[in-house]
């Protein structure tokens, strides 16, 4: 991240009400006055930045002599061809300080693709106020790999697989964030995990390549968590991540993604392996819930459980859906639990002992074009003689089964259930 700053010098007006008047030597300042009183008057600066940034923050330095005249507003505008414009930011803060000050404004990383223009707002109630300004300061953030956000690296991360800082650095990076939210950028390395990385709502967790960024952890719990739990079941909302690798050391203990009470989430080529349970979609508690997490082209292997979708204490986790991807080296490839309308579509589950477990009160299920195979085919010495495809418990309802393909020792379907329907 870098701030650039513009000189007050390069503030102008097309309004010919106001007058500018510049600094004529050294320890003077960029002075507005306006010889009638009005709330509509405007002054601009064009802002000359690089190529792929992000704005995130906005600096105006100023001071008036009056708090009865004062900038009523800040926007910043982006244009190409005469007539069309852009609002890419707008805050109506009223700027009175009568002593120097610096007013900061969080734009939220908006990304320009034409020419940025800033525009302050004046209003003068008395005629001939002072309004002073100083420089503008814009903070930007370089668009990684065709992706804009906070790189970790900046915050102190090595991602050499060795540095104990990885995850202080991760974790100040998302802090940084704050409640607006935005990316974080892992180029490629290798980053070291010490404790569990937390996040809150709107974030998106963006890899360079899925086999480049790798997040290595060796947690009891969970690799990446929602920020408080367990004792914290409040909700989060619109967590993603993208393009990453996620391991743990051990398919015995963690969970790579845990997303208790996180809805309208999901991943999008994530691969995760040696941990226990690769992904958890959980709603913990009454009124709580995950609610529409998608998985796209999900890569997870050497785990107990690939993705368990279930909802525990009067909490829900209804419409999970899976799009393609490959689960395998597990002894659950999917797990659902007291759910609702959770789909998988054409999913490869490999080297399993129960491919899709549909376990206690899950209603409409539908599990559509999806392959299950044992280890290496028909060879009884290394295939899995007792694996199910898909088991179905007495308490599912409206299960839908279309298209399945079964190859290998394997028991194709167990079902237990008088309200199921299969369409080979």
């Amino acid at each position: 991240m870098q701030t650039i700053w513009f000189s007050p010098t390069e503030f102008v007006t097309g309004d010919n009400t106001l007058k500018i008047t510049y600094p004529q030597g050294p320890n003077s300042d960029t002075v507005i006055t306006c010889p009638s009183t009005g709330n509509k008057k405007w002054i601009s600066m064009a802002l000359r930045l690089p190529q792929e940034v992000s704005i995130e923050q906005l600096f105006i330095c100023y001071k008036v002599a009056n708090k009865n005249s004062y900038i009523s507003h800040t926007l910043l505008q982006e244009s190409k061809e005469p007539g069309q414009s852009t609002n890419l930011y707008h805050d109506p803060t009223d700027l009175k300080a009568t002593a120097s000050s610096i007013h900061q404004s969080d734009v939220g990383g908006v990304v320009p693709s034409s020419a940025v223009t800033l525009f302050l707002r004046l209003e003068f109630q008395n005629a001939n106020d002072k309004i002073m300004l100083g420089a503008v300061g814009v903070k930007t953030k370089t668009i990684e790999g065709g992706f804009c956000g906070i790189n970790v690296k900046d915050f102190g991360a090595i991602g050499d697989g060795k540095s104990p800082h990885d995850r202080a650095a991760i974790q100040d990076a998302i802090d940084d964030l704050g409640s607006h939210g935005g990316t974080i950028y892992f180029p490629p390395g290798i980053y070291q995990l010490d404790q569990i990385i937390e996040f809150d709502s709107n974030i998106i967790f963006q890899g360079a390549n899925v086999g480049q960024s790798v997040i290595e952890g060796k947690m009891l719990e969970a690799v990446f968590r929602k920020r408080g739990l367990p004792s914290d079941l409040s909700r989060a909302f619109h967590v993603y991540f993208r393009d990453l690798m996620i391991t743990n050391g051990s398919r015995d203990v963690g969970i790579g993604i845990d997303f208790t009470n996180v809805s309208q989430a999901g991943i999008n080529t994530v691969r995760i392996e040696y941990v226990q349970t690769g992904i958890c979609v959980q709603g913990n508690g009454a009124e709580k819930g995950a609610l529409y997490v998608d998985l796209y082209s999900p890569l997870i292997s050497t785990t107990t459980i690939a993705l368990q979708c279930q909802g525990v204490n009067d909490g829900v986790a209804n419409e999970t859906h899976i799009f393609g991807g490959r689960i395998g080296d597990v002894m659950t490839g999917i797990e659902l639990n007291n759910i609702n309308n959770f789909q998988v579509y054409g999913t490869a589950i490999e080297g399993f002992t129960t491919g899709v477990d549909v376990q206690g009160l899950v209603t409409g299920a539908k599990i559509f074009g999806c392959r299950f195979e044992s280890n290496s085919g028909d060879d009884p010495a290394t295939d899995i003689p007792d694996a199910k495809g898909i088991r179905i418990d007495q308490q599912a309802i409206d299960t839908l089964i279309i298209g399945p393909y079964f190859s290998g020792r394997i028991n194709s379907i167990e079902n237990n259930s008088n309200s199921i329907k299969i369409f080979p």
